[in-house]
């Protein structure tokens, strides 16, 4: 069973707050939990009130393969994996039952990507995202 809270949203939360009103069930996948007390601190992120949310679960990199601001940014990697595999209905199968079916665990799909991978994603702590990804397609190399 997860927490129950304030959800505070660094970056763009458009319609989270009205979302999460207007939903009968609200169930929030989290980078990290925080105190209370930290809420309290800095106020003015704090996006949805604890009285909207029923259960909060912390999930680093719950947001994988897109990005979260202030923590890790998209991942062209995975994207242009996906894009090949589901030109292809054998090799999109083949990457479903990899990436998807065979995963049993959010633990497990973080360490299928690798450490490597998720330091390569990273978000740059100022800036918000990471400025040195590669954004086009074809000119993405390895993951170094």
């Amino acid at each position: 069973m997860g927490e129950k809270g304030t959800v505070r949203i660094r970056g763009g939360n458009s319609l989270d707050y009205y979302a999460a009103l207007a939903s009968k069930l609200v169930i929030v996948s989290a980078e990290r939990i925080v105190s209370e007390e930290e809420l309290r601190g800095d106020s003015k992120p704090n996006a949805i009130p604890g009285i909207a949310v029923n259960v909060i679960v912390e999930a680093p990199y719950g947001a994988h393969p897109t990005a979260l601001f202030g923590h890790y940014d998209n991942d062209p990697w995975w994207f242009k994996d996906y894009i090949a595999a589901s030109r292809d209905e054998e090799k999109f199968n083949k990457w479903l039952k990899e990436w998807v079916l065979d995963v049993v665990s959010h633990e497990g799909y973080l360490k299928k990507l690798g450490a490597k991978r998720l330091e390569q994603i990273r978000s740059d702590p100022v800036k918000g995202y990471n400025p040195f990804i590669q954004r086009r397609m074809d000119k993405l190399g390895e993951v170094n």
